[in-house]
């Protein structure tokens, strides 16, 4: 069950059954279909629906055009790696920089029993591409430069302040359910300014920030990453030294037990 607190900024998304996509169809123009758990935007397609009632699938660089919904659903199942599970996702009309579609990663920390927004970014997708996932070719840009570009269509001012206030409300709604002291959230802004929650990441790649033009942004995030580890060793050591009756209180991560995962605030 979706937290009402987060609720209006999560896109329509289902587990992927064929008839899941022809409901979500009638719905929606367009739809993403992507693995549960992934990096770089490998497996992500796009499914299309078009004026002349064909469907366009658009995966890596590549787009076909079918007749049917039937086979564009074969079109998709082909491309399907079927040792994964794949979700379908709502399609949003995101806002663009040069006319390619952007996204933001913000990255957050806990620390001291606070969450704190780290370090976040702009990645504008490559061309012909239907991910902005930087190791792909995508460009990174800072928030302010790329909302300032689209100031013709929101206030950009309000919405930097929004886009961080959603992602701490994000931040707690995770601590309801897990312990987690770092996350990557994959947000998004669509043409009308509405802030959107794509996917989260309890294991970042940071690296994309290297792309701002200041290393001291990666590097910050790497001590705080080493931090949170040490923490994370000296919580394992001391709860060795306990008994295993006692309830964890702890605020921090348990490591062994969380693996990079999308979507957890829909389960």
């Amino acid at each position: 069950m979706i937290h009402p607190d987060v609720m209006g900024h999560i896109p329509d998304t289902d587990w992927f059954e064929e008839d899941t996509v022809v409901e979500m169809l009638e719905r929606y123009n367009t739809l993403f279909i992507k693995p549960n758990k992934g990096r770089i935007g490998i497996g992500v397609m796009r499914l299309r629906k078009l004026n002349d009632g064909k469907f366009e699938l658009h995966y890596l660089d590549q787009a076909v055009v079918v007749d049917s919904v039937e086979e564009a659903l074969q079109a998709v199942k082909e491309k399907m790696n079927p040792k994964k599970k794949y979700l379908v996702q709502q399609g949003i009309d995101l806002a663009t920089v040069l006319d390619r579609p952007f996204d933001f990663r913000v990255v957050m920390h806990k620390m001291n029993g606070e969450w704190q927004k780290s370090a976040w970014c702009v990645k504008i997708s490559p061309p012909k591409l239907v991910v902005t996932n930087n190791a792909r070719g995508g460009v990174i840009l800072t928030v302010d430069q790329a909302l300032q570009l689209n100031k013709h269509l929101f206030n950009y001012k309000e919405k930097i302040e929004e886009l961080s206030e959603v992602c701490f409300k994000i931040c707690k709604v995770y601590d309801l359910h897990f312990s987690f002291a770092s996350i990557g959230l994959d947000m998004a802004i669509d043409k009308n300014g509405h802030i959107w929650f794509i996917e989260a990441n309890t294991s970042p790649d940071h690296r994309m920030f290297l792309k701002l033009g200041d290393p001291r942004i990666y590097k910050k995030l790497k001590r705080l990453d080493r931090k949170i580890l040490a923490k994370n060793r000296q919580l394992r050591a001391e709860q060795n030294r306990v008994s295993s009756n006692e309830n964890d209180s702890t605020e921090y991560i348990n490591l062994d037990a969380v693996e990079s995962s999308e979507n957890l605030i829909q389960q």
